[in-house]
Formats: structure tokens, C-alpha cells, sequence
């Protein structure tokens, strides 16, 4: 099973991917109606609930019966996009692009359907997904596309091919004497900071790096600024560490 490859962090945020859609898209259309929220809810209950894949990430996901984390609730948009990207790159990471492909086809199907609800109730006149919802949708799409990084597991050099029989092979040239080798660089030592961040659930380096820099490349800076208290792997880091965001 594919929820067994996750962390109990990382499940508990990749469950809720189909509820981030909801919000997204709610968020988007900015409509308040009870009975239009009501109709969007059954019509995520129904997509779920219909929706069939030999996938077993996304059988884990239909089957899960958990509460959604509260705090879908009261996000934005903008923070509902963001946490279906952390979603993707989790996803991406630790079970690989397969799975990664079943769940966004998944959502695409599930924002479709609760985009769709509003031409129920006799809404005769109204477009089946409106043109925010549409652009949401779009949005959605992209926030689900991720893109290999420095965290992530590298793919293995390939070896040159052996000469055949058919091709001489070629004499080795001589190696140049080298001289010795020069010592290892020391590690840069950073003495100024511009905040503190405490590791919360789901949390990477990428992710941090992003945070404070904008991009997802300095999460090499962040290990070296923080090795002694993350340790020698840089891929696990424990929600209530603190963390020191170095100047550059």
C-alpha cells in the first residue's frame, strides 16, 4: 500500500488533497450560498465516492474516513494551491511519478465535479464551471506539477558501453602526474541571520528555502547553516526543530 511508504505527517497531509481542491475552488468563485456550499460538498462526496483507479494511493485516499485538518477551513486560495504543491512534491518524492499522475488525475476529476455543482438546482442560465472556477481549475493543475530537486533521489550515472569485439580498443593514455591533493574546504560559517523557523509537519528544506529566499535551491545553504541540529541526513528533518535562516 502507498499510504504504508508515507510518514504519519506526510499521510495526514496527502488524505486531505481532495478537500484542498474543494477550497481552492470555493475560494475562488467567492460564493458564500449554504445551499450552493451543500451542493459543492455532496458533489466532492459523489466524485470521490464514483471514481475508480487500480491506483492504491488514491483507493487510500477514497477509503480514508478522517476528519479533514481544520485548517482547510479558514485558508485562501493562494494557501490551498500552495498546499496541494507540497502535497505533489511529497508525493513525488516518496512513491515516485506514477503516483503522482494517478492523484492528479484524481483531482482533475474531483474539481471538475464540484466546479459543476452550480448548474444544479435549477440553475438553468449559469455556465456549467464559471470562468473563476475554470481559471482555479487551471491553477490547480499547475500547483500539482512539480519538478525534480536537490531533495529529491537522484538518478543513477550511466556507464559507457564496453568496446565490442569488432572495435579495437583504444590504448590508455598516460595519466599526468598530479600533485597533491589539496585539502577539503571547510564548511562556510555563517554568522548572520535573518529569522528562525521551527519545522512543522510536512516541512523540507525546499520548502523552507522557498520561504525566506524564494526558491527551492538553497536548501543546501540551510543543512550547512544547520547540520548540528538536523544531523547527517539533510532529508529528515523533525517537526520542533528550529531552524536558523542564514543571511546571504
Amino acid at each position: 500500500m502507498s499510504k504504508a511508504k508515507l510518514s504519519a505527517n506526510d499521510w495526514e497531509m496527502v488524505k486531505d488533497a481532495p478537500f484542498w481542491v474543494n477550497r481552492a475552488l470555493a475560494e475562488a468563485d467567492g460564493r458564500v450560498s449554504f445551499f450552493t456550499r451543500r451542493r459543492e460538498n455532496k458533489a466532492l462526496e459523489r466524485a470521490m465516492n464514483s471514481y475508480q483507479s487500480g491506483n492504491a494511493l488514491v483507493k487510500d485516499i477514497i477509503a480514508d474516513e478522517s476528519d479533514a485538518s481544520k485548517s482547510i477551513e479558514k485558508a485562501s486560495q493562494a494557501e490551498a494551491e500552495k498546499a496541494l504543491h507540497r502535497i505533489a512534491t511529497v508525493v513525488n518524492e516518496k512513491l515516485g511519478a506514477d503516483d503522482l499522475t494517478a492523484l492528479s488525475a484524481f483531482l482533475a476529476k474531483v474539481g471538475h465535479s464540484v466546479a459543476s455543482a452550480s448548474k444544479e438546482g435549477g440553475l438553468g442560465n449559469a455556465k456549467v464551471v464559471s470562468d473563476k472556477e475554470a481559471a482555479a481549475l487551471k491553477s490547480i493543475e499547475k500547483a500539482l506539477k512539480v519538478t525534480s530537486t536537490g531533495n529529491g533521489a537522484q538518478s543513477k550515472p550511466t556507464t559507457s558501453a564496453k568496446p565490442t569485439a569488432t572495435t579495437p580498443a583504444q590504448p590508455r593514455p598516460q595519466a599526468p602526474a598530479q600533485s597533491a591533493p589539496k585539502p577539503a574546504a571547510a564548511a562556510p560559517v555563517y554568522k548572520e541571520f535573518i529569522a528562525e523557523h521551527t519545522v512543522v509537519p510536512g516541512d523540507n528544506l525546499s520548502f523552507i528555502s522557498e520561504k525566506y529566499y524564494g526558491t527551492q535551491a538553497n536548501f543546501r545553504i540551510l543543512y550547512e547553516a544547520n547540520k548540528d541540529v538536523i544531523g547527517d541526513n539533510m532529508n529528515l528533518i523533525k517537526p520542533g526543530q528550529v531552524l536558523k535562516i542564514p543571511k546571504l
